[in-house]
């Protein structure tokens, strides 16, 4: 391989230069599929190792800084996928003297048996070798990458290469050298390995994610920014009803950031403002174990179509996230989840895109969105957003369509009336004020910081830009429009003030001041006084919606 030409190859795949990136396959897919053999000891799960390392490396490619780098980086992550390959099974090792009795070895009956024994005994043979022997073999005669080639690869000099080579041929002895370069050079991967790296890379879709832990609403923009390039977070918030929810509960839960557990309305109200149909499933009690070949089916149409799935639970607990690419016919899936920080058996790659295999036992549900067709009039999206969101308000509580809360109860506080709840949470004496640590102390200033004011904050910054930009439309009733996104924009500042007093996100030594009366009286001012603005917005939103 030329050096200064792959690396060439390497700027232009970094710039998404997809022919580029094939090139480079081609270049080192020999190179990948014969180290990931030398380290598990068969050629399929060697190729699906090298498979899945080149799936990440163009994931990843733009975190490489130094493009000359790319051999033994590329290298690392093949061991990566071997790695997790291995802890799911052990190989059986065949032992060296097993390639030194070749010749001693009857010919069978038949030529295709003979020869698959031929080459059993062969790869075992190479397998045997210790392994910085088995690896320099493999790689030399895979299809002959020079010395330089394969101490590049390896990060080791040339000198270093010919030793390993020397006494490996040393063990196989000569006379067994030319069906090693034979067999592995047999096993070297075809045109077709190529290819299906192309059709997973091709199928991932890079999506926009949103830090903002609304998970459906999140999901959700990551799912039709790609679709809709001109769609902003504001218009989505709007018209789905995250811009105008809120929802609390002392035995607070995810179902806090969820709002696709108020059922298919929220997936309704997603995707019919844009034009889209969707398919809705919802098994949150796994009713029926065997949906798989389903989902799977409904994942691989949409995504071989260009859409984005939103799925339910894959990793954490049931909420949403962002299916963006499979492989292997939807035996495997790439997305991203709010919940991906969390320990399990999944990969992530430093471009934040999560690879998991064995998902289904973990998936509650979908939503699959459809082909495009017409969409309604601004004015009809508006006077829907504007009724779902007076619902919301004024509606003391909302049920789910299933419970994550540790209490079994299928509600939460909603809209105007859970701000009372709220603010008196700030007048307990909670037994967690007297934590000494963050690890116990944080959890209950989450509870009303960030499930509480940080919601509030967030969601009404964005209704108060989806009302104004409906506003200066002029709309009918647009007056009122911009007066109740004037009374979000009071309400968001009121709650960013809460932030002098206690961290609204991220825990931090600033936490342990909720233990002082005086302060949590002051936070419970404040959650009033945004229900004072919350009120006036409440209203406008009314007789913006009569005049709609």
């Amino acid at each position: 391989m030329d050096a200064p030409e792959w690396r060439e190859h390497v700027v232009a795949a970094q710039q998404g230069d997809l022919g580029a990136f094939d090139t480079l396959v081609r270049q080192f897919g020999d190179m990948a599929v014969g180290y990931a053999f030398s380290v598990l000891g068969d050629f399929p799960s060697a190729e699906d190792a090298a498979q899945d390392a080149f799936v990440q490396a163009y994931l990843d490619l733009k975190t490489l800084r130094e493009p000359q780098a790319f051999p033994a980086w590329l290298r690392r992550l093949i061991f990566k996928h071997c790695d997790r390959i291995t802890r799911r099974r052990r190989l059986p090792t065949v032992p060296l003297d097993a390639g030194l009795e070749l010749h001693d070895r009857q010919p069978g009956p038949e030529e295709a048996v003979q020869q698959r024994e031929t080459q059993a005994t062969v790869l075992g043979a190479v397998q045997a070798l210790p392994e910085h022997e088995r690896v320099a073999t493999t790689l030399f005669y895979i299809n002959g990458y020079s010395l330089a080639d394969v101490g590049q690869f390896l990060g080791v000099p040339v000198s270093t290469v010919k030793n390993r080579l020397h006494t490996a041929r040393m063990r196989l002895r000569e006379r067994m050298m030319p069906m090693v370069e034979e067999t592995l050079k047999q096993h070297a991967p075809n045109e077709e390995f190529g290819k299906r790296v192309r059709k997973v890379v091709e199928g991932i879709r890079e999506v926009p994610w949103e830090s903002i832990w609304l998970t459906y609403e999140g999901s959700a923009y990551a799912c039709l920014r790609p679709l809709e390039p001109q769609l902003t977070l504001d218009y989505l918030m709007g018209v789905c009803g995250g811009a105008f929810r809120f929802f609390w509960h002392r035995n607070a839960s995810p179902g806090m950031c969820n709002l696709l557990l108020l059922g298919e309305t929220t997936a309704r109200r997603t995707f019919a403002p844009l034009g889209y149909g969707y398919t809705y499933i919802a098994d949150y009690a796994r009713t029926d174990p065997t949906n798989k070949e389903h989902y799977q089916r409904l994942i691989v149409d949409s995504i071989d179509a260009g859409r984005p799935v939103i799925a339910l639970g894959i990793i954490g607990p049931p909420e949403p996230c962002i299916i963006t690419g499979y492989d292997r016919n939807g035996e495997v899936l790439y997305g991203r989840s709010y919940f991906q920080i969390w320990p399990g058996d999944f990969e992530v790659t430093e471009s934040g895109y999560f690879r998991i295999e064995n998902w289904y036992g973990n998936c509650f549900g979908l939503v699959v969105p459809g082909p495009k067709g017409p969409c309604p009039s601004r004015r009809e999206v508006l006077r829907d957003a504007l009724a779902w969101g007076l619902d919301m308000a004024r509606g003391p509580r909302v049920e789910f369509v299933t419970s994550t809360r540790s209490d079994g109860e299928l509600w939460l506080y909603s809209g105007l009336a859970a701000y009372d709840p709220l603010a008196d949470e700030f007048l307990q004496e909670r037994e967690e004020y007297a934590a000494t640590d963050l690890e116990h102390l944080w959890p209950a200033v989450e509870l009303t910081m960030f499930n509480g004011i940080w919601l509030l904050l967030t969601t009404r910054e964005n209704a108060a830009a989806f009302l104004s930009g409906f506003a200066q439309d002029d709309m009918p009733g647009a007056e009122h429009l911009e007066r109740a996104a004037e009374a979000y924009s009071q309400e968001a500042a009121v709650c960013r003030s809460a932030s002098e007093y206690l961290p609204l996100q991220q825990p931090s030594d600033q936490c342990f001041d909720i233990a002082k009366p005086e302060l949590r009286r002051e936070l419970r001012r404040i959650v009033l006084a945004a229900k004072a603005h919350e009120e006036q917005a409440v209203a406008h939103l009314a007789r913006a919606l009569a005049r709609t």
